[in-house]
This record gives structure tokens, C-alpha cells and sequence, in this order.
């Protein structure tokens, strides 16, 4: 029984040595697993502050974008507004041109008129030397005739 004893007591010291390794084994993943759980809050704390950091980011970009488009409606605005300042100062300089040609065009129409009246007066001499023209032709034909027809008078006088 003795030996049953010592056999059950040797078995005690093992089951015991087995527990407390056991034991510090179970110390050391405990405390391995506090230090994952650990640095797992830590790295969703980092996370947490890391989105909270990209959101802002995006609020920042977002601010940004809409800015820029502001911009590029300014530029298109501040373009246009340009083009029509330029179609003004054309328009300006285009009148301020527009006195000087309505003198040279009244001297011109000055001058048309005065050609014009002398025209009219060389046609109304045009037209009387066209009279006298006619008439006289009219009076050469009728001589010419008259000659004709004395020379045929003159030629059944003398052969009758």
C-alpha cells in the first residue's frame, strides 16, 4: 500500500508540477493576450483617429473643389466680361470714326453735286446740239432729196 502510496503521492507531484506549468503557461497567454487585446484597442483608437483624419480630408477636399469650381465660373465670367469690353472699345473707336466719315462723305456729296449739276448742264446742251443735229439732218435729207429729184428733172428735161 506504500508503494500505492508513494505512486499516488508521485503522481500528486506531477499532477501539481503539470497544473502549475500549466498554470504559468495560462499567466503567459493571459498576459500575451492582454498585451494583442492591447495594442488591438490601440490600433482601433488609430484607426478611429486615422478616419476621423480622412473625413476632414475630404471635407478639406470637398472645400477645395467647390472653391475651384467657383473659380473656373469666375474666369469664364471675368473671360466673357473681357470679350465684351473689347467688342465695346471696337464699337467706340468704330464710332468715334463715324464723324470724320460722315464729313468726307457730305464733301464727297458736295462734290457729286456739283458734278452732277454740271452734267445736267452739258446734257441740256447735249440735248439742243442734238435738236439743231437732228434738224439739220432732217434738212440735209430733205436737200438731198430735192437734189435727187432736181437732178432726175434735169436729166427728163434734157432727155426727155
Amino acid at each position: 500500500m506504500q508503494e500505492e502510496y508513494v505512486s499516488k503521492l508521485q503522481e500528486l507531484r506531477e499532477a501539481k508540477a503539470k497544473a502549475f506549468e500549466l498554470e504559468h503557461l495560462l499567466e503567459e497567454e493571459v498576459s500575451e493576450l492582454s498585451l494583442l487585446s492591447a495594442q488591438h484597442q490601440a490600433l482601433i483608437q488609430h484607426s478611429n483617429e486615422l478616419e476621423a483624419r480622412l473625413l476632414q480630408k475630404d471635407l478639406e477636399l470637398r472645400e477645395a473643389q467647390d472653391e475651384l469650381a467657383f473659380l473656373a465660373e469666375i474666369r469664364i465670367t471675368k473671360e466673357k466680361a473681357e470679350k465684351e469690353v473689347e467688342r465695346l472699345r471696337d464699337r467706340i473707336r468704330a464710332l468715334e470714326s463715324y464723324p470724320m466719315e460722315v464729313l468726307r462723305l457730305a464733301e464727297d456729296n458736295k462734290s457729286l453735286r456739283i458734278k452732277n449739276r454740271e452734267l445736267s448742264t452739258k446734257i441740256e446742251s447735249l440735248e439742243i446740239i442734238k435738236k439743231k443735229y437732228y434738224a439739220q439732218t432732217q434738212h440735209l435729207l430733205q436737200m438731198n432729196s430735192l437734189r435727187d429729184a432736181l437732178l432726175l428733172a434735169n436729166d427728163r428735161l434734157r432727155y426727155p
